[in-house]
């Protein structure tokens, strides 16, 4: 019998989840948990009797007696090492016995994550452990933040915690979304001050929109306009980002239109302005 850490980190498989026991970094799960994993009615009784039934298949490394705070107080506790779950993965007669046993080698003993995306070595469970919890506050945390910067920082930490588990990353638009800034904006207001005036100094030949409703230009044209002119427009990452939450005018779409200055295609930014009483004109 021995003493043991609990590292109050948890792994989850299906609906349970595990209070993972720590000896010498190495991850091992109770007994009434494995049960519960297997999908088995009295979990406890029918995880004890696989190994009293084939106990000459375990070594002390691969199970053991140790004492842990329980609901009912710090008693003796049945635990198993990965190779000791996946040995009862192995005798257990379930439907999710199979996956199971894959679950205990993916995720329990620990992956080696692509050198593409941790660029060498290898991630350890207790690493694994840790960053499963924290991406999944990271994902809720994004969710509900609106603020653009904090959400692309928030974005850069959740692409970590993903690259340590060898998973994707969601797109940060596809999680949430930001405020919808009107142009108010200080680097708004700079843009579209920066667009009236090339606006003035081209003849009114930056909007290819036809008739008076709409403001459509094409972005690289302005560009060039802008360089021209010795203009400076505001970084233009930043500047699509806020330019597609523009309420004022408001954003449509970036689409290709038959401008009515070349009379030929062209892939504009669609805007709708508003007219004084700030409704769409």
């Amino acid at each position: 019998m021995a003493n043991s850490n609990q590292t109050g980190s948890v792994l989850a498989f299906h609906e349970t989840e595990f209070d993972v026991v720590d000896i010498h970094n190495v991850p091992w799960l109770r007994v009434n948990q494995i049960g519960l994993a297997l999908s088995y009615k009295n979990p406890d009784l029918s995880v004890s009797k696989l190994f009293r039934e084939n106990a000459d298949e375990f070594t002390e490394e691969m199970t053991r007696l140790v004492e842990l705070d329980t609901a009912g107080g710090r008693q003796q506790v049945r635990i198993f090492s990965p190779r000791g779950c996946y040995l009862i993965g192995m005798l257990a007669r379930t439907e999710r016995a199979k996956e199971f046993r894959k679950w205990v080698l993916d995720v329990l003993e620990g992956r080696q994550v692509p050198r593409e995306m941790m660029g060498r070595g290898v991630v350890s469970i207790n690493q694994q452990i840790a960053a499963h919890p924290r991406r999944l506050a990271l994902l809720k945390e994004l969710h509900k933040t609106t603020d653009p910067a904090l959400r692309r920082a928030i974005h850069e930490q959740l692409d970590h915690a993903s690259r340590l588990l060898g998973l994707s990353t969601p797109a940060l638009a596809d999680i949430g979304q930001d405020a919808r800034p009107d142009c108010e904006s200080p680097v708004l207001e700079e843009f579209w001050d920066i667009f009236d005036t090339l606006q003035n100094l081209s003849g009114g030949k930056l909007n290819h929109a036809r008739g008076s409703g709409l403001i459509s230009f094409n972005l690289p044209q302005m560009r060039a306009a802008a360089a021209a002119a010795k203009l400076k427009l505001p970084d233009l990452s930043e500047l699509r980002h806020l330019l597609k939450a523009c309420r004022s005018p408001r954003f449509i779409d970036i689409k290709t239109v038959n401008s009515r200055i070349s009379q030929e295609s062209v892939k504009c930014w669609v805007f709708e302005p508003l007219d004084a009483d700030g409704q769409e004109g």
